[in-house]
């Protein structure tokens, strides 16, 4: 697996429910991701 190190502005904030909240350069995004399908344990209302 490779990891990339060039995205200095682009995290992933948290994963659940077939959703991830990503956080990129200050732009927060909610998107659905069927890769995800553990519940979420945090609320992020």
């Amino acid at each position: 697996m490779k990891f990339n190190t060039e995205w200095k502005d682009y995290k992933i904030l948290a994963t659940g429910n077939g959703e991830k909240l990503e956080d990129w350069a200050g732009v927060k995004l909610l998107r659905p991701d069927p890769q995800i399908r553990w519940p979420t344990s945090r609320n992020l209302s």
